[in-house]
């Protein structure tokens, strides 16, 4: 998978997203459609690397409540922590604008 240099900016940003979300849901099905070579996955994480306006970078989405086994209810929050690692720190909101926009994360659940 590419992924930047050692010079990379790394960020670790927590998310605190508003039930309905099915965060295990989401992250198996990118997990189990994931493209060789460039995204991988399991039951609590996935990772996807991207070009970018100035350079490369991956993103990872991990699920910090991936414990809790109840299902997703109106009004549970689930925190997804996103961990950016890009070549330019420039680049990270685009990233991260990517991975909501992947995720779902700001889509009016009404």
């Amino acid at each position: 998978m590419d992924s930047p240099g050692a010079a990379a900016h790394v960020d670790r940003t927590v998310l605190e997203v508003p039930g309905p979300f099915d965060g295990g849901g989401v992250i198996r099905f990118l997990s189990w459609h994931a493209v060789a070579g460039a995204e991988e996955g399991d039951d609590t994480s996935f990772t996807q690397s991207a070009r970018l306006a100035r350079g490369a970078g991956t993103v990872t989405v991990r699920l910090l409540d991936a414990d809790d086994a109840t299902a997703p209810s109106a009004d549970a929050v689930t925190r997804v922590e996103v961990t950016t690692r890009v070549e330019h720190a420039a680049d990270a909101p685009e990233l991260l604008g990517g991975t909501r926009r992947l995720l779902g994360l700001d889509v009016d659940a009404a």
